[in-house]
């Protein structure tokens, strides 16, 4: 029984000694390694591109990369929003749809629409106003 318990520590003191040693906690003993830094490569210009501008110096280069960030930043959020007005546009054709198939009329986009909860109507109340000429671009 004796070398049964000896054999037991053993086994824990070497799988314990082991843990230990591979354990990330005592990592700062090992010798750190020192990253390797790539060096970064500009990007290959395409062989049917044109030459539009050569700038002076710096600080114009500066100065248009400032206004080329803002104008990117212009388009991508009409371009995001463009995006939204297609989703919105997509959920109307489904809700057209979907009352036409259960209620058997077709609401017109242009139009204005009471609905009376009282008498259990709806009734349609005209022309919606156009938005002046200054918003209704595109």
């Amino acid at each position: 029984m004796k070398k049964l318990g000896i054999f037991v520590t053993l086994i824990v003191f070497v799988a314990g000694f082991l843990f230990i040693s591979n354990d990330e906690a005592f990592a700062w003993r090992k010798k750190k390694k020192e990253p390797k830094v790539e060096e970064v490569k500009p990007a290959p210009v395409p062989d049917d591109s044109k030459l539009v501008y050569t700038f002076n110096n710096d600080q114009e280069m500066q100065e248009f990369e400032q206004i080329l960030r803002t104008k990117q930043a212009a388009f991508i959020r009409i371009d995001t929003l463009r995006l939204y007005f297609q989703m919105e546009r997509n959920t109307l054709a489904e809700m057209d749809k979907q009352i036409l198939e259960k209620f058997g009329f077709q609401m017109e986009g242009n139009r204005n629409y009471d609905l009376n909860r009282d008498t259990k109507e709806l009734r349609d109340l005209g022309a919606r106003p156009s938005p002046p000429a200054s918003l209704a671009t595109e």
